[in-house]
């Protein structure tokens, strides 16, 4: 039975609480599950077989407690009267000054990032390259060579010869890029060989007190994960999904932070949801998949089995932990200040929400 292998893949579970959703199965009601995000609490009423049990979690603690001093780090600031300043035309890079590139009438945008001379493919001819000076609106253009990247399809990103002399080559992406199927994303950016899994996080694991907590998971074993993400590659794009109703109820289950390193990209993300789907910003627009919710549980389930987790503590202050830091935590269904060891210090940057945010001075200890 399905709900069994959910509760079993993340957590022990009361039998009375199982026993309870096979008999609402049986009696063809609908049964009602929580969920709580953003440190909000909100009710969801779904059918029988709804991904919604990822949240429950059984008697115990299961994972240990990490401590982490965040600070967020991006270009705006909280100050709206901070003055940006604009550089002239005549003081920017020329990827600053070129930001846009036009191949076969598709606009592609600067990744404001070189490109490797060992990644440089086939020429493709040349292309236009166009910028605006922001302080005069005058438009500028300029015609370069382009190239493709290394197994990479021109279809999702090239690479400009901006120097004109074969000294500086640039990455430009096709944000408009959308594929057709699983398969054939994977093989237009060679995601077997060129994607990098980094942490993975459960934002809105459920304790049993009821708290949410964030969860850190590391440690995956890379070839095992990507067959369990991209195993059904005839799975079509699920055109729509960010314009349909159904999106704004789908809740994330697992965020996976990856790199791609041939096109710039760190610290991006792969995510699955409690409706079943795999949704990406690879190549900046969303893309979605439904892999189905039982592959979901797949991923969830190898995760929460094989890899070593963390319940995160966040804190924004500027003091740097102590030997020896209290932290409240759940133990069984108690809240309780404990004094945890702070073990290790490091830099581990990550999804929090909806921002990135670099975590400094981070410790785990386990708590009994």
């Amino acid at each position: 039975m399905k709900e069994y292998r959910i509760f079993e893949g993340i957590g022990e579970v009361d039998e009375e609480l199982l026993l309870r959703c096979e008999h609402m199965m049986k009696s063809g009601r609908k049964k009602k599950q929580f969920f709580f995000m953003a440190g909000l609490a909100a009710c969801l009423v779904v059918a029988v077989g709804m991904a919604t049990v990822f949240w429950m979690q059984g008697n115990g603690s299961r994972w240990p407690v990490k401590m982490v001093s965040y600070s967020y780090t991006n270009e705006y600031h909280e100050n709206t009267t901070d003055i940006a300043v604009v550089k002239k035309w005549e003081e920017r890079s020329l990827e600053e000054q070129y930001d846009t590139l036009w191949y076969q009438g598709v606009q592609y945008q600067s990744q404001m990032r070189q490109g490797e001379k060992n990644s440089l493919g086939d020429s493709l001819g040349e292309a236009t390259l166009e910028g605006v000076d922001i302080t005069t609106e005058e438009n500028h253009r300029l015609d370069r060579q382009i190239y493709e990247i290394r197994g990479i399809s021109p279809s999702c990103a090239v690479m400009a010869d901006l120097s004109g002399e074969g000294k500086e080559y640039y990455v430009y992406l096709n944000h408009s890029y959308q594929p057709q199927t699983l398969g054939g994303f994977q093989k237009d950016l060679n995601l077997k060989a060129n994607l990098r899994f980094g942490t993975i996080w459960w934002e809105n694991y459920q304790k049993p007190n009821g708290q949410v907590a964030t969860v850190e998971f590391t440690g995956a074993d890379p070839e095992t994960l990507y067959e369990l993400l991209f195993s059904k590659t005839e799975i079509p794009l699920a055109e729509g999904y960010y314009d349909s109703p159904e999106q704004m109820e789908d809740v994330s289950v697992v965020d996976i932070s990856i790199d791609i390193p041939v096109l710039g990209y760190e610290n991006i993300s792969i995510s699955l949801t409690q409706n079943g789907y795999l949704t990406t910003n690879i190549l900046a627009t969303g893309k979605a998949f439904y892999i189905g919710q039982e592959q979901v549980e797949a991923v969830v389930s190898y995760i929460t089995g094989n890899c070593e987790g963390h319940e995160l503590v966040f804190s924004n202050t500027t003091e740097p932990f102590t030997d020896e830091s209290t932290v409240s935590h759940s133990v069984g269904n108690a809240d309780v200040s404990r004094e945890v060891s702070v073990s290790s210090e490091g830099t581990t940057k990550g999804y929090v929400g909806d921002a990135v945010a670099s975590y400094e001075g981070t410790g785990a200890s386990d708590v009994e």
